[in-house]
């Protein structure tokens, strides 16, 4: 009975120490295995933001590209309206260089016939003096305007020219040239600066700003 019990208890010892062994074989089985599922999420993982990551490049590559092919169409567009914008201003340019010559021939045929008649007529009544010379400085706005035209449609090829101009005697001068048929009566000061710029150009703009409030100015008024 002894050595019965002696077996069994080393049956059972054995039968124990197999059954830890197995456990401790199967804890390490899946000790390994839930490893192996870490790697393999790690590595799903990896690959998902990999692939976004690429994808997310590829987006902007195309938007970049895309952006890139409009800046340069755009910049095609505007080169092909600047071009045409000059072949424009060109025959513009052309056009009022022609017509300005044009006018030229007439108007001073007008001019040189006034002053042939005041030379040649000395004696006329004064009134007819009077109209003579209205028509003779008539004509003479009518050139000076044709010259700004020729000089506007040369704008590109020479500098316009430059030179002191005595704005009081500027304006004493447009003031009696201008028909006031509305008689209004029109007030300045005299102490105006001298400027240096085209004289063609500030007759212009003064004779305009004056004409308009003349026309626009009740009759018998005053403007300043």
């Amino acid at each position: 009975a002894s050595i019965h019990e002696q077996y069994r208890y080393r049956y059972q010892q054995q039968a124990m120490a197999d059954s830890i062994r197995s456990a401790n074989a199967q804890a390490l089985q899946d000790a390994e295995n839930a490893r192996l599922q870490v790697l393999a999420t790690k590595r799903r993982q990896t690959t998902y933001f990999l692939v976004i990551g690429i994808l997310l490049s590829l987006a902007f590559v195309w938007t970049l590209l895309n952006r890139v092919r409009k800046v340069r169409e755009q910049k095609q567009k505007i080169e092909r309206q600047n071009e045409e914008l000059a072949i424009q201003k060109t025959n513009l340019s052309d056009f009022a260089h022609s017509v300005s010559h044009d006018l030229r021939t007439p108007i001073n045929g007008i001019i040189g016939m006034m002053s042939l008649i005041e030379l040649e007529h000395p004696d006329l009544i004064p009134e007819l003096k009077e109209k003579l010379k209205l028509v003779g400085e008539s004509a003479q706005q009518s050139s000076d305007l044709v010259s700004g035209v020729l000089a506007y449609s040369e704008a590109g090829r020479e500098n316009l020219v430059k030179q002191k101009v005595d704005l009081n005697d500027l304006i004493q001068k447009i003031v009696s040239e201008l028909p006031n048929e509305n008689l209004v009566q029109i007030e300045y000061d005299l102490q105006l600066p001298t400027l240096i710029s085209n004289d063609f150009q500030l007759r212009q703009i003064f004779s305009n700003l004056l004409n308009n409030a003349i026309n626009f100015s009740p009759e018998g008024s005053s403007i300043v």
